[in-house]
């Protein structure tokens, strides 16, 4: 049996191997950077859902066993054309607000 040495029958060049592992190395750092930022994201999110329910609890009265309603501030503050916005603060920060007509 004869064996040829052609173009076929070669492996990788070692520049292919190191441009297949900067792709590599890219595409993980990339993949990295999305899920550190996610979960930046999330524990931020967190934190205002829970705020949120937070005002919810105290807008409509809701008590939960072994918890109290929280402490919320209304603020109000007057827009144009007669429109008033109601801001609840929670934890000193603006949470929920809406407007209403007076």
């Amino acid at each position: 049996m004869i064996f040829q040495c052609g173009m076929n029958n070669r492996g990788f060049t070692l520049l292919e191997v190191v441009i297949a592992a900067l792709i590599l190395a890219i595409s993980l750092s990339v993949i990295l950077k999305i899920y550190t930022n996610y979960i930046k994201d999330y524990g931020s999110l967190e934190k205002d859902i829970k705020d949120i329910q937070e005002v919810k609890r105290y807008i409509y009265d809701i008590k939960e066993e072994f918890k109290e309603i929280p402490a919320v501030k209304e603020k109000y503050e007057d827009t144009q054309y007669g429109v008033k916005k109601k801001i609840y603060i929670y934890d000193d920060k603006p949470v929920i607000f809406y407007y209403e007509t007076r």
